[in-house]
């Protein structure tokens, strides 16, 4: 199985998405791959749910058009916090970062050593 994954709404392709088999029942294995850069991937099955962050799970078999369209998913959106902490000259650093805000930001924080 082949494809692209891509937003529905914007037909821009997802980065970074999860691929991963589903069993003869429709559960999930622990197999599966990473879109790449252009939200392509390639993965030996039938039947696999795809799934990224703010978008509905999809569950698929291969299409003759081998695009997979991932639904928006607003609700998760509002839910995300990411929590990091770094020693930092013998201090603590606690960052909290929404998921709108810009992650640069605490990516700066984080790796800055002074």
């Amino acid at each position: 199985m082949i494809g692209i994954v891509a937003d529905k709404e914007t037909k821009q392709p997802i980065p970074y998405a999860n691929v991963v088999i589903l069993d003869s029942e429709g559960n999930l294995t622990k197999k599966g791959v990473v879109t790449n850069g252009n939200g392509e991937f390639s993965i030996d099955a039938d039947n696999v749910q795809i799934s990224f962050l703010g978008y509905k799970d999809l569950k698929t078999t291969q299409t003759a058009t081998n695009i997979y369209y991932l639904e928006s998913d607003i609700e998760l959106l509002d839910e995300v916090v990411i929590y990091g902490k770094k020693a930092m000259k013998n201090k603590w650093i606690w960052i909290s970062i929404g998921i709108a805000s810009t992650i640069g930001i605490g990516y700066y924080i984080y790796n800055n050593k002074k």
